[in-house]
């Protein structure tokens, strides 16, 4: 909710998810305005248009002839002018009472300019696929993570594999399953690679989705499963401060949980009745079962629900404060948020704090200087075996088994039951002890913008991205007892008493600069220029060290522990250097073409194999723009695309080209095992990157003065030299096959995406967007091979074969 620091103050009252707002306005003597508002393009003039003094609720709308009326508290209000189809306009009154406002059409319905890589570009004249979305689609969103906002952007899938707090368990693909390896796409906050985790949504001002080789293949080493483009807001140029406040409260429910048997009786007589049809003696005696049918106690006869002991209702709240503003030369923006989340899962919860400032001053009208520092911090907490063992113990535990005795200690059963006589309690698991994770991540960019004569234009950006990881854990000794002969055993968590700590610090670096061209080439043609050069350095420590022998379960610190110490550590580095651009090519408005390329080179390849060219070239025909078509009223943008380019994927780990030394590796030397070193993988000295190769062919509708816009895109990808490890025979040993170029799969689709917005009178608008998309995914060429994969004991197992798809 904005406010108007100079006019309004406003109270927020939020209650499980219902929103009321009481605001108190308090204006200055009410003076008169008047005008029309008209199409810059056409002169003619717009009825139904919306006008609002800005910070306060007082506006009207045009009449049927484009002309309207307002009181406005002052002279020196700023008028907020919009119209579905036309760019919205905020006009300054500057003690005028008559004021005419032109507005521009908009090329497309929602969005005129697109960012796409190094920049952005006017959405009519795009050649790539590319799928966009702006803060008007995410305001109105309770979002705890920014993976939720992308979810609706046409050809993208996302799916929420989990709603543990603090952790965004998101799976993105664009445009299906290119490779057998890491299929996340590339995140781009501001142009410098980040994690949605760390995004907050309220900060985001456009987001846009590059899923061709047209649009990604400018970011090419890293771009083969697409590109995520996020772009923070900025302040306003002359706009006074505002404080923008929004917050929530709500709760949370599981949205489906298995139907358990939580009556121990039914549960008795099912089991017998299992074992009975297996062929197998029943494990519970009827003397049992009556006596459970008969018996009094909780203790000694529980029924438990295991599902409504571990899954309850949890609150959840999120508060978010943005100031932001500017003058003629500077623009600020300036957000805090704070995030507060309880798991429906026992024993589970997050806070979350944000900040994210960006700033930019014009020195001269030709330099300007920009500055951006955004930080997160998380704090987590979980169970001492994590969500996933929790949730498995839950699922298997019987409803004979107590939760807790009425004296407040762990219960166990006294009845023996094949499969469960060691009982893992899961309250135990998610609440004693400590498991706590906290994170940290800074960055810290800043960017220099030139403009040179002649209409070249140099843009200079250095960054840092910095993040800490730390996880603390204890794990207990913990009894619990027969409540029939007050025995008592321990609960068989996976490990003995001990504490562990990791410790892991990152940091990344960027640095790239461009040099931009635009000019016209005769009465007819444009040319839009860009080239580039970029490097990024990734930097990796981790420690971790873990302890024995504590005397109790109070004490957590290291120092605490007296037996079996253990310390390792670890680090890395590896680089990319890149040299990148782009030529656009425009005539006659309607007729474009692109080209883009990128060469790679990458540390994690050997010498002579480190360099990769991954080139694209598009065009678009704007059929709307011939001259036959003038007369077409109905139709504002009828648009023909098509591309072709490559991308590459250079995700395998660090050193893979040559073969690696281990120490510690144990031998036999006269009867006794000695510790020394050994080689535990051979390598494939010429690998090299993989490649995906994308054909795609789209159109572009824009109908009824821009309300209803229609896209289709059909697409053909395949990925070639596939990196993958290849598996060797059991009997070689402890030796791991070699990473290599081998394999071979391809991806083909369709996607559809349709919005209608529009606007019924001042007060009400609505904007309806839907899409669909089929992709068929298929391994071509495995060289005979099948791939094995999953978990024969937690989990499935799946194989990889030629001819069928991966999924």
């Amino acid at each position: 909710m904005r406010k108007n620091i100079q006019w309004s103050r406003t109270g927020l009252w939020i209650v499980i998810l219902i929103l009321f707002g009481v605001t108190a306005n308090v204006y200055a003597q009410q003076q008169g305005i008047s005008g029309t508002v008209i199409d810059a393009s056409t002169s003619e003039t717009l009825p139904g248009v919306n006008i609002l003094v800005k910070g306060t609720t007082a506006g009207t709308s045009t009449d049927g002839e484009g002309n309207y009326e307002l009181e406005v508290p002052s002279l020196q209000d700023t008028l907020v002018v919009s119209f579905v189809g036309y760019q919205t306009r905020e006009v300054p009154i500057n003690g005028r009472t008559e004021i005419t406002v032109q507005l521009q059409p908009q090329a497309i319905a929602g969005e005129e300019v697109v960012v796409v890589g190094y920049g952005t570009q006017e959405a009519e004249n795009l050649t790539g696929s590319i799928s966009t979305k702006n803060a008007d689609f995410i305001k109105d969103r309770p979002l705890t993570n920014a993976s939720q906002a992308i979810q609706g952007i046409g050809g993208v899938y996302v799916n929420q594999e989990g709603g543990q707090p603090g952790a965004d368990n998101a799976t993105i693909r664009i445009r299906g399953i290119s490779t057998f390896g890491n299929n996340n796409p590339l995140v781009l906050v501001d142009g410098v690679e980040g994690s949605l985790r760390d995004v907050n949504p309220i900060d985001i001002e456009n987001i846009s989705v590059l899923k061709d080789a047209a649009a990604a293949s400018i970011y090419g080493n890293r771009a083969a499963s697409g590109v995520i483009l996020i772009t923070t807001k900025s302040g306003t140029k002359g706009g006074d401060l505002q404080a923008d406040y929004t917050g929530y409260f709500g709760m949370q429910e599981s949205t489906f949980l298995p139907d358990a048997v939580s009556n121990a009786v039914t549960y008795m007589e099912a089991r017998n009745q299992a074992s009975l049809n297996e062929g197998q003696d029943p494990p519970y005696s009827q003397e049992a079962i009556e006596e459970y049918r008969n018996g009094t106690d909780p203790d000694i006869y529980p029924n438990t629900d295991w599902m409504d002991v571990m899954f309850n209702p949890a609150p959840m709240q999120e508060h978010n404060l943005r100031l932001h503003g500017g003058s003629e030369q500077a623009t600020y923006s300036f957000t805090l948020g704070y995030l507060n989340q309880d798991g429906v899962l026992m024993g589970t919860d997050a806070e979350k704090y944000s900040l994210n400032t960006n700033l930019k001053y014009d020195i001269t009208d030709k330099l300007s200087v920009g500055a951006k520092i955004s930080g997160t911090y998380w704090d987590r907490r979980e169970g001492i075996g994590g969500t996933s063992w929790v949730m498995n113990l839950t699922f298997r535990a019987l409803p004979i088994h107590p939760n807790k005795l009425s004296d407040g200690r762990y219960g166990d059963t006294w009845l023996t039951t094949p499969g469960h006589n060691v009982f893992r309690d899961p309250v135990a698991l998610a609440t004693e002890g400590k498991n706590d994770i906290e994170s940290l991540r800074l960055l810290g960019h800043i960017d220099v913008n030139y403009v040179l004569p002649f209409g070249f234009e140099y843009n200079l950006n250095i960054a840092a991205n910095k993040y800490d990881f730390l996880q603390s854990r204890f794990q207990p000794n913990l009894n619990y007892w027969n409540p029939k002969t007050n025995e008592s055993r321990e609960i068989r968590f996976s490990d003995v008493r001990h504490a562990y700590r990791n410790d892991q610090n990152n940091l990344n670096t960027t640095f790239f600069q461009t040099l931009n061209w635009t000019g016209d080439i005769g009465d007819h043609s444009n040319v839009e220029t860009l080239i580039g050069f970029s490097r990024e350095t990734f930097m990796n420590r981790g420690f971790n060290a873990r302890r024995e022998g504590f005397f109790g379960n109070t004490l957590y610190d290291l120092n605490a522990g007296s037996l079996n110490d253990r310390a390792r550590g670890s680090s890395s580095e590896s680089a990319l250097m890149s040299y990148f651009g782009r030529v656009n090519y425009t005539l006659l408005e309607r007729y474009l073409l692109e080209f883009n390329f990128r060469y790679d080179g990458s540390s994690r390849f050997a010498e002579g194999n480190r360099w990769g060219f991954f080139p694209s070239v598009s065009g678009a025909w704007r059929v709307s723009e011939e001259p036959f078509m003038s007369n077409v009223e109905v139709l504002n943008e009828f648009k023909l695309r098509a591309s072709w380019g490559t991308l590459g994927n250079q995700d395998i780990p660090l050193f893979s080209y040559v073969s690696t030394v281990q120490l510690n590796q144990g031998h036999s030397f006269n009867d006794n095992l000695v510790p020394g070193a050994a080689i535990t993988s051979i390598a494939d000295p010429d690998i090299t990157w993989e490649t995906t190769t994308i054909k795609n062919f789209g159109v572009d509708l824009h109908l009824l003065n821009n309300r209803l816009g229609l896209t289709a895109d059909v697409f053909d990808k395949k990925t070639t030299d596939i990196l993958t490890q290849i598996n060797v025979p059991a009997q070689v040993g402890n030796l791991g096959g070699p990473t290599t170029n081998l394999y071979s799969m391809s991806n083909k689709g369709l996607e559809v995406e349709a919005n209608f917005r529009n606007s019924v009178s001042n007060d009400f608008s609505y904007h309806i967007t839907g899409g669909a998309a089929y992709v068929t995914n298929n391994v071509d060429f495995l060289d005979g091979d099948v791939q094995y994969g999953g978990n024969t004991r937690w989990g499935s197992m799946y194989i990889i074969t030629e001819g069928h798809p991966v999924r």
